[in-house]
């Protein structure tokens, strides 16, 4: 596989492999094909994100972390725990 993509850009190596293999058998390709892969897709992801807010805010009280926090998460429908979180402690 690595002499088949050595002369090829890499946004054309994806459409040679085959997405069933690779979900499934990904060790018949080779480390550093797979490891390209991986990059893009962190790449396209944070290039998506990037007109929206890049972190999560927490705003927690010291005696309430856990409770503040929650009400965090509860809060987003679909929570991404791969977006930077911000915890930001507040005084009352």
């Amino acid at each position: 596989m690595v002499n088949r993509t050595a002369a090829v850009p890499f946004h054309k190596i994806e459409s040679l492999l085959s997405p069933i293999a690779l979900a499934n058998v990904p060790w018949v390709y080779d480390f550093r094909v797979r490891a390209k892969i991986f990059t893009n897709m962190l790449k396209q992801k944070k290039a998506a994100e990037y007109g929206f807010a890049q972190q999560i805010l927490f705003r927690v009280r010291r005696d309430y972390i856990f409770e503040d926090a929650f009400a965090v998460y509860r809060s987003f429908q679909v929570f991404d725990a791969t977006r930077k979180f911000k915890i930001v402690f507040v005084f009352v």
